[in-house]
């Protein structure tokens, strides 16, 4: 069967020796290969995610060049298309672990976790173009103050700095991994801009972070580390948006899990769920749920008919939780499962030898499918849809704003599972929530109106919203001079304005008319003596001011 053939294996009750499916769905699912590695090449997945352009990216070990690769896929499926097969030089770092981040203009910024320059095998970070053009920001080194070995993707924030983790597993590392934070402008090896913002030194607030980042309901980011805290079993913690200011939220001590390795999940409520690979009732993963302020609830243990190694959860069509198991299941190979907002569990489907031991979480997609990978094939499940479409509101704390002051730009959004800035630029960095809020500084020293827009996401559709934002400016300036200001009747003066700030500017006395209101000069000349005023009036939205200068012609 050709890589683009879509291979839909329905999965009920019937499907004996395939699958089972859980009696309280209403409906059999269905599995479907997206994708599959071809035979003759010996890549594997490693990370996926869905794209703003309705694409799946990701990550894969191997590759051509033996290094790892990033591709990128159509969700209608095929053959999957290489952006960039990393060299395995020592400029680029290879083996990327992590999830990649698509940047809006298209690039695609993430980690790898060995290789450098300085040959200490501790990866870097990179930002790579759609048409494979590498830019590197930064290069571990293992000696460095930031840390080794980067397993985990980054999180871009607004002003297009990276935060991300490091793992601190390689020959090389130095300690039990770090949080780091690049800046935008960082060039590796010799313009590098990196900061430590938190490095795991005793153990104590936990040690190897191999899970993304998230940013979290008030702005902060989430994450988690395999081992370290209490009892050696991981924790949870959470980082200011620059990544400093570490707390430590909660520690695992076995019984309510162990060794967390995937990325939380920001529910609609604004609740971060995840999960454990090990640990519970059963030893064998567990699915929790945190709030903000470090509240702790054990939802469910699983248990290895169930699933073993629970994934990333994600939210589906119908606003429950999805996730995969990497093994257990009837058949040992893995299973895929949801769970409710209430903490309902229902494993709805066991993986068989045709899609056996899923290695990412899912994604939900618009379609309502929800996709995800073994090592060699990209699969999808079909989703279920409520039928509601999503609603969005989008508002400023204060609409009105002198120049350079500040307000909060607050989104609320339902049924919705991604969402986006679409304007202005400034609006479309970094990620958001689908409900939460941003602090806007207006920079537009001159005044005017500016149009915030925002798009929400469902599986039902689609919602945009506007608001706009009314920048006072300071009310204006002007001086007004004649040289000379005295002399000979016939002769020739220069009348000079300068506005700042101004809308519109108008002559009076012994001239007239609407003059530049970024300011300019003229030649002015009187053939009879007498004393002239040219007066100018200048004006914005704040008030206006009012110049008159005396020239002497003699």
């Amino acid at each position: 069967m050709s890589c683009n053939s879509l291979n839909a294996i329905y999965l009920s009750m019937a499907s004996i020796g395939l699958c089972a499916v859980a009696t309280a769905h209403a409906e059999p699912y269905a599995i479907e290969r997206v994708a599959r590695i071809p035979p003759a090449e010996s890549w594997e997945f490693q990370s996926l995610i869905l794209g703003s352009d309705g694409k799946l990216y990701g990550t894969a070990t191997v590759g051509e060049t033996g290094y790892g690769k990033l591709f990128r896929l159509p969700v209608a499926g095929g053959d999957p298309e290489t952006i960039y097969d990393f060299p395995g030089s020592d400029n680029d770092g290879y083996r990327p672990l992590g999830s990649l981040v698509l940047n809006g203009n298209g690039s695609l910024s993430g980690t790898t976790a060995t290789g450098n320059r300085f040959q200490n095998t501790c990866g870097s970070v990179f930002t790579v173009t759609q048409n494979g053009a590498v830019t590197l920001h930064a290069l571990f080194d293992g000696r460095a103050a930031y840390g080794c070995a980067p397993y985990s993707g980054l999180v871009v924030r607004p002003d297009g700095a990276f935060i991300g983790t490091t793992s601190g597993y390689s020959p090389n590392a130095r300690d039990n991994g770090s949080i780091f934070r690049v800046a935008a402008d960082s060039t590796a090896p010799t313009g590098q801009l990196v900061t430590l913002t938190h490095r795991f030194a005793d153990g104590e607030g936990g040690a190897n972070p191999l899970a993304d980042l998230i940013e979290g309901p008030d702005g902060r980011l989430y994450g988690s580390t395999h081992s370290g805290g209490q009892f050696g079993k991981g924790t949870l913690f959470s980082v200011a948006s620059d990544g400093s200011d570490f707390l430590k939220l909660h520690d695992f001590n076995g019984s309510n899990g162990a060794a967390p390795q995937s990325a939380l999940m920001l529910a609609p409520d604004n609740t971060l769920w995840g999960t454990t690979a090990l640990g519970g009732a059963n030893g064998v993963g567990t699915i929790f749920k945190l709030t903000s302020t470090g509240q702790f609830t054990l939802v469910h243990s699983m248990t290895s008919a169930e699933g073993e190694v629970p994934s990333k959860l994600t939210v589906g069509a119908d606003r429950n939780f999805y996730g995969t198991a990497k093994d257990g299941g009837s058949a040992n190979l893995g299973s895929v499962f949801r769970i409710t907002p209430a903490g309902v569990f229902t494993k709805i489907l066991d993986i068989t030898s045709t899609f056996k031991h899923p290695v990412t979480g899912l994604v939900s997609a618009p379609d309502n499918m929800l996709y995800g990978a073994t090592a060699f094939e990209i699969f999808r499940i079909n989703g279920v849809s409520n039928g509601q479409p999503p609603s969005l509101t989008l508002s400023f704390s204060s609409d009105t704003i002198n120049a350079g002051g500040s307000t909060t730009l607050s989104w609320t959004s339902t049924q919705a599972t991604r969402c986006a800035g679409t304007e202005p630029t400034s609006f479309t960095k970094g990620s958001f929530a689908t409900s939460g809020s941003r602090l806007i500084t207006d920079k537009n020293t001159s005044g005017g109106d500016t149009m915030y827009s925002m798009t929400c996401t469902g599986p039902d559709g689609e919602v945009s919203a506007s608001t706009t934002l009314h920048v006072v400016a300071p009310a204006p300036t002007l001086t007004l001079t004649a040289d000379p200001m005295t002399l000979p009747a016939g002769s020739s003066s220069t009348l000079t304005w300068a506005p700042t700030n101004a809308k519109s500017c108008v002559a009076s006395g012994t001239w007239s008319g609407e003059k530049n209101a970024k300011g300019n000069s003229t030649s002015i000349k009187r053939a009879k003596a007498g004393v002239y005023a040219y007066t100018l009036t200048c004006s914005n939205d704040a008030g206006s001011v009012e110049r008159t200068v005396n020239v002497t012609f003699q």
